[in-house]
């Protein structure tokens, strides 16, 4: 998935030093991000397929308490790891950072985190009820290309930027290269960028207590 884009800037002769740093910030943040999503998914369909959905249905319990039970473990070891490999590519790759910049991106990552639970929750409902978890891969492929880190954004047609700029996780991933010095799209104060993130995550939440007040079909029919 890293490739292709590396290729990319080749044809459009980016420099070595920023392909690297492009592509790795991508891996990281695709690992994180896309498992994250993607998991919320998987163990909803493992509740499904294993008939636990209902009975906690039939108990009061929230599907949203269901998935983030499931969720909690994974999450926590995925966060750790993108901080540990995170410290460790500064140092092999001589990333410009400066301490005072720490607590900006984990905040960041933190708020990406919440994000990527949001998302993957919402689209998780769907995937239960199709019963398929294609459904969850179909969408976030959508979601991915349209993102800023994969593909940097001025190597998507204009016409197609606005699908962009609606993409909640593209402005988590432009802030963290933000904080690293990196090449950027949205040029406006970070603490801009950082509070308008915080917003949407907070509009994601309530996205996601919609989704876990709705029935969930548990039943395969």
């Amino acid at each position: 998935m890293t490739v292709l884009p590396f290729l990319i800037m080749t044809i459009a002769e980016t420099s070595q030093n920023n392909k690297i740093i492009f592509v790795l910030t991508s891996f990281l943040l695709t690992l994180f991000i896309g498992n994250n999503v993607i998991m919320c998914s998987i163990y909803a369909l493992e509740e499904k397929r294993m008939g636990r959905g209902n009975y906690y249905q039939v108990i009061g319990i929230k599907p949203n308490i269901i998935v983030l039970g499931n969720m909690v473990p994974w999450i926590i070891i995925s966060f750790l790891s993108t901080i540990l490999t995170f410290s460790l590519s500064i140092y092999a790759f001589h990333l410009s950072f400066l301490s005072s910049n720490l607590y900006e991106v984990i905040s960041i990552i933190v708020l990406l985190t919440i994000q990527s639970y949001c998302i993957g929750f919402i689209i998780a409902y769907f995937a239960v009820i199709k019963n398929n978890i294609k459904t969850t891969f179909y969408i976030f492929t959508l979601i991915q290309f349209f993102s800023g880190y994969i593909y940097p954004v001025d190597y998507i047609p204009m016409p197609f930027r606005f699908f962009v700029y609606m993409n909640p996780f593209f402005y988590g991933v432009d802030s963290f290269r933000q904080s690293l010095h990196l090449d950027y799209d949205l040029d406006i104060p970070f603490y801009i960028k950082l509070s308008l993130i915080f917003l949407i995550t907070v509009l994601l939440l309530g996205g996601l207590k919609i989704i876990s007040t709705r029935k969930w079909q548990w039943d395969d029919v």
